[in-house]
């Protein structure tokens, strides 16, 4: 197992141990790819906590706590003690069974989308920095029918947006054109009455009328 496990890796980083190191990957995450690798080398996990802290560039010893308690609650990963206090550990183990299942999980797989979106399982698809060989061309292929779904998919959407705007446009158009015609008829009638009525105040000035003060034509 271990054997098989080492050959069909892919490091998604050559530098994975700085990477391990750095931030922006959930701390059980980081265990659970340092576990993997170490188990697939043929090593023991024996790592004391300070081992962990440093390489795995935890700042605080509390929070690799909460790491193991998330880890032992998925039973992928489990401390062992020497002692009946727990104060002397011994060697962790490590589910391989489910760690090969998630780290051949893609994110367009079914249980991956079905999964808690909080779980740790998701978290380690999406974080992880080791996934297995034929991953590679199961991602291809739904990225590439996903590709093609989106494309049609999306060409028909805006091929019906459009057609909903150019539509919308075109009433606008004639709810606007409308409007003028109208605006323009009631400007023309004023206009015309204005000009009667100036005109016939000037034949009424012409008669030697003259209009009150208060009172304009």
């Amino acid at each position: 197992m271990r054997a098989k496990l080492h050959q069909n890796f892919i490091y998604i980083t050559k530098n994975i141990s700085e990477s391990l190191r750095q931030s922006g990957m959930f701390i059980a995450v980081k265990i659970i790819v340092l576990f993997i690798q170490t188990y697939a080398n043929k090593q023991l996990l024996t790592y004391s906590n300070n081992d962990l802290v440093e390489k795995l560039g935890i700042k605080r010893l509390s929070s690799l706590h909460s790491a193991f308690k998330i880890l032992e609650s998925d039973g992928i990963i489990v401390r062992t003690f020497k002692d009946t206090k727990k104060r002397i550990r011994g060697e962790f183990k490590l589910d391989v069974d489910k760690a090969i299942k998630w780290l051949s999980t893609t994110i367009y797989d079914e249980m991956y989308l079905k999964a808690d979106k909080r779980s740790l399982f998701r978290a380690v698809v999406r974080q992880t920095l080791l996934i297995i060989k034929d991953v590679k061309s199961r991602v291809i292929q739904a990225l590439g029918n996903r590709k093609t779904e989106d494309r049609n998919a999306r060409v028909k959407a805006i091929a019906e947006r459009s057609n909903k705007l150019y539509d919308k446009y075109i009433k606008h158009l004639e709810r606007r054109s409308m409007k003028q015609q109208e605006i323009n008829s009631k400007k023309h009638k004023s206009i015309r009455r204005s000009q009667v009525v100036q005109t016939f105040a000037d034949m009424l000035r012409s008669f030697g009328y003259v209009p009150p003060e208060n009172y304009s034509i």
